[in-house]
């Protein structure tokens, strides 16, 4: 990768913060691998450097659940607490971390490109997707920037961006729904649908519009998820 391109790659990266339609309108006229590998390698990075922060505390959380539950035996309680202390000392956690990135990549894509090309009628290719995916992701890392600190102060990972502020129960669907509903997210779904306006050639707040009806749907899934799996 020459000079030239390196500049252009910055270039988009930091335009996705101010000025995302010029990295997507690059997009629709060139787009390379590089557009999805840079992205995702600066988000891995990271991300891996927040888990030797996170982990602790949330570990530390996640025990304290388990102690206290009342729908588990004590035996239970001692398989839980000894495979969480396993995995925490296992480089497992670190490769888990690089497949879920990769596959929520691949899934968030997947979805644009249902959105870009069957509900839109446009013909973006998938590498396309996958960089608009890519990029906008990028939102992540400063949510990163800003919940690590608070949460190695707080010595908590309850740390929340979203309307799960106003909740006091936190085992409640409710909470869970509005715990999905995050300010990064948001701010994702407006990067998503500006991107889908230019790559299909329609509004970007109809874009837009959509992808926020597919976040939610999200957001709905999760809720319901995490009531049948708590502990």
């Amino acid at each position: 990768m020459n000079e030239q391109q390196a500049v252009s790659m910055v270039g988009k990266i930091l335009a996705i913060f101010w000025e995302p339609s010029r990295t997507f309108k690059a997009l629709k006229v060139n787009t390379a691998w590089l557009d999805v590998l840079i992205p995702l390698i600066l988000m891995m990075a990271v991300t891996l450097a927040a888990v030797p922060q996170i982990t602790p505390i949330a570990l530390q959380e996640q025990k304290a659940r388990i102690e206290n539950s009342e729908r588990l035996s004590d035996e239970q309680k001692a398989a839980f607490l000894s495979s969480i202390e396993q995995r925490s000392l296992s480089i497992t956690q670190y490769v888990s971390i690089i497949l879920v990135t990769v596959l929520k990549l691949i899934l968030v894509a997947g979805v644009l490109h249902m959105i870009a090309n069957f509900i839109f009628g446009g013909e973006s290719r998938f590498i396309q997707l996958l960089a608009l995916s890519a990029y906008g992701q990028l939102v992540d890392v400063v949510s990163l920037a800003i919940k690590t600190p608070l949460i190695v102060l707080q010595n908590s990972t309850k740390i929340y961006t979203s309307p799960a502020l106003f909740f006091t129960e936190e085992s409640t669907f409710w909470f869970r729904f509005a715990a999905s509903l995050d300010i990064f997210g948001l701010w994702k779904v407006v990067l998503f649908g500006i991107g889908i306006g230019i790559f299909s050639k329609v509004r970007s707040r109809t874009a837009g519009l959509v992808v926020g009806v597919a976040w939610v749907l999200y957001a709905l899934t999760i809720a319901v998820l995490g009531g049948l799996y708590k502990v």
